[in-house]
């Protein structure tokens, strides 16, 4: 009975030891998992949200509006567009045609579909269109977004016929 107590204090100090092994490296361990979740700063959800909001007014007579929206980007970082929308206005039962957005110097980086959402019997039958679309594009410092609406008719007064674009996006550090 004595060789069994003995193999078996044996063999919780062992379990003892390998505990002591294991606590003293397991702390260090965590640590760095922590830090690399807390440094993880450019995540969508962690970083600074940015939102572009700017109308685009139909002149009187014209059939299409042409614009550009210069969003804001701090030195050393980039912004990156998740998506646009568009919520377009229009009177005497007209039409949303297009909206297209690009880069100045670039070229189109996509398109807002117009989907007919209502009428308002005020303010001369207005028609209310939406749409929204993914995006994923980077922008630099000084870059502009350039803004194409195009509509099917050229009725009504530029005070009651425009296009509301909205821009998402966060920003990251320019060495990403």
């Amino acid at each position: 009975m004595t060789r069994r107590w003995k193999n078996l204090s044996w063999f919780c100090l062992a379990i003892l030891a390998m505990a002591l092994v294991i606590s003293s490296v397991t702390p260090n361990a965590i640590a760095q998992i922590r830090a690399s979740l807390v440094r993880d700063v450019d995540s969508p959800v962690r970083g600074i949200r940015h939102i572009e909001n700017q109308n685009f007014s139909y002149p009187t007579g014209a059939f299409s509006v042409n614009g550009t929206i210069t969003p804001v980007i701090p030195a050393g970082k980039k912004l990156v567009l998740q998506s646009a929308s568009a919520h377009t206005i229009l009177t005497d039962l007209q039409s949303s045609m297009e909206v297209r957005l690009g880069i100045s110097g670039v070229g189109a980086i996509g398109y807002v579909p117009q989907v007919f959402q209502a009428t308002s019997s005020s303010a001369g039958n207005q028609r209310h269109f939406t749409g929204d679309t993914a995006l994923g594009v980077v922008l630099n410092p000084g870059e502009q977004v350039t803004v194409f609406v195009f509509r099917n008719n050229n009725l009504g007064t530029q005070a009651l016929n425009f296009t509301r674009i909205v821009l998402v996006g966060y920003l990251v550090d320019a060495n990403l």
